[in-house]
């Protein structure tokens, strides 16, 4: 399984960061899907968990959800290993990056309003936005 990127699909930040980390996943590492599509209400209920659009949160594993700045530090750590940012993600305490996350999270739908982009097919193709859940549950092999 790949791991999922699930994201605020109305943020014009977090679809600035999608596009960031697309730029940079040249193995094609990661899937997406934004919080508002039918794939992450599916997934998220069941695996009966709280669906929200405060926070990034990235699905490593069956059993694993990150989320706020675990979850970006998860993803540093995969596409820009030894970056500033990841190391002092690395040593910070989670409560001080989380605080941190949850202030840029407060002004986050007021900011990069320019970031929209066409993405190309391969691009496109890391999206479950439109993927029906019990599709992907199957060829993934997924049970609880």
């Amino acid at each position: 399984m790949k791991p999922i990127v699930f994201y605020d699909g109305e943020c014009g930040l977090c679809n600035y960061w999608v596009q960031w980390i697309l730029e940079r996943d040249v193995d094609r590492i990661f899937q997406f899907a934004a919080l508002q599509s039918s794939f992450a209400g599916e997934l998220f209920n069941f695996f009966d968990r709280e669906l929200t659009t405060r926070s990034l949160i990235v699905m490593r594993d069956k059993a694993t959800f990150l989320e706020k700045s675990e979850a970006v530090a998860y993803l540093l750590s995969r596409l820009s290993p030894r970056s500033f940012a990841e190391r002092l993600l690395k040593v910070m305490p989670r409560f001080l990056g989380d605080f941190g996350y949850d202030g840029v999270a407060t002004f986050r739908r007021v900011t990069r309003r320019d970031s929209c982009r066409l993405f190309s097919p391969a691009e496109r193709a890391a999206f479950l936005n439109g993927t029906p859940y019990l599709d992907w549950a199957r060829e993934n092999n997924f049970t609880k």
